[in-house]
C-alpha cells in the first residue's frame, strides 16, 4: 500500500518477542504511474514474489473501508494529495486481487 521501493533486509527489525518492524521509509509513498498502475507485489506486481495466500477478513474489511478522509485523519498533513491518491489507487489494484483469489478459490480458501 505505501510503495516502499527499499524494502531491503537491513530495513527489517524484529523485537525480543519476535514482532516484525519495518524501518527506513524515506523512499515510500511513490506516486509515479509505475507505482499507482502496479502494485511492487503480487499477481501483477513488479516482483512476483511474495504473494499472500491468505488474509485476515478483517483486514480485508478495513481495507475496503480505507477512503481520503481515513488516511488524512492517520496521517494528517506528512502525506501530500497526492500521496494519499496514490495510496488509494493501489487499494483499489490490491482488492481486484483480493477479488480474484476469492473468486478462484473461494472466499474460505483466501479469508
Amino acid at each position: 500500500m505505501i510503495a516502499n521501493i527499499d524494502r531491503i533486509q537491513q530495513n527489517i527489525r524484529y523485537t525480543k518477542d519476535w514482532r516484525l518492524v519495518l524501518i527506513g521509509h524515506s523512499r515510500s509513498f511513490r506516486i509515479k504511474r509505475v507505482y499507482t498502475d502496479q502494485l511492487l507485489y503480487g499477481k501483477y506486481g513488479l516482483s512476483k514474489a511474495m504473494r499472500f495466500l491468505k488474509l485476515p477478513r478483517l483486514f480485508v474489511k478495513k481495507l475496503r473501508s480505507l477512503d481520503d478522509k481515513r488516511i488524512k485523519k492517520a496521517v494528517g498533513s506528512y502525506l501530500s494529495f497526492y500521496e494519499r491518491k496514490a495510496i488509494l489507487k493501489r487499494k483499489k489494484l490490491l482488492l481486484k486481487e483480493i477479488d480474484e483469489m476469492i473468486k478462484g478459490k473461494g472466499e474460505e480458501q483466501v479469508l
